[in-house]
């Protein structure tokens, strides 16, 4: 089975597949997840999958809520 995922940021709507994860979030970059208010640097979070699971890790720079 193949799964895809769509996201739907500042640049539109994109479809990624597993093989194109982590994703990056908040880097202002073609290839991750683009929001608004972060300027292009260190990601905020990473969106993954492992064991067929999806994850989401904070990026370097951030603390765990």
């Amino acid at each position: 089975m193949s799964a895809e995922i769509t996201v739907s940021d500042i640049a539109g709507e994109r479809q990624f597949t597993p093989e194109d994860l982590p994703l990056p979030i908040g880097v202002g970059e073609p290839g991750g997840v683009n929001l608004l208010d972060d300027p292009p640097g260190r990601p905020v979070a990473f969106v993954g999958v492992s064991a067929g699971r999806f994850f989401l890790q904070p990026g370097p720079d951030r603390q765990l809520a």
